[in-house]
């Protein structure tokens, strides 16, 4: 990410600002488009970053398994580990349990992918939400994650 703030996405009207829906929507575009430009340089997007950090997290799983875990429909996911298979960050393989499934593994290199995609997550994170002190941007994190599984997030 460049030394330079990112440029804040423009306020809404007034007569949309109030949905709160919308806002959201404003901002996860802007904040896709910032945290993707992070990961450009080694030609992953966040939907890639997502991937590979619960396989990172999980170890191996089948295709199907990571796409209804992060919530990503059929098409996407194979375009998904299509992509990440040809940068080398992961293999399919026979799965020991069911020889009719494949595992998704990371290679040594998508391991490396992962740590540092977290390095830039963090910096570019630091710099989109250093309006908010830190107490702010755990609050505004516990209650998105409330909100994503509709309730308490603990």
């Amino acid at each position: 990410m460049q030394n330079e703030a990112p440029a804040r996405p423009s306020k809404l009207p007034k007569p949309i600002a109030h949905h709160t829906s919308l806002v959201l929507y404003k901002l996860n575009t802007w904040l896709q488009t910032e945290m993707d430009k992070a990961l450009e340089p080694s030609g992953i997007k966040m939907r890639h970053y997502s991937v590979l950090s619960v396989l990172a997290y999980k170890g191996p799983m089948s295709q199907q398994q990571v796409g209804e875990k992060l919530r990503i429909d059929r098409a996407t996911i194979v375009a998904i580990i299509d992509d990440l298979e040809r940068l080398g960050y992961l293999e399919r393989r026979r799965s020991a349990e069911d020889r009719r499934r494949y595992d998704l593994m990371l290679t040594d290199a998508g391991q490396r992918e992962v740590e540092r995609a977290e390095r830039d997550i963090s910096r570019t994170e630091a710099a989109l939400f250093s309006p908010l002190d830190a107490g702010e941007r755990e609050t505004l994190h516990r209650l998105l994650s409330a909100l994503m599984v509709g309730g308490d997030p603990s």
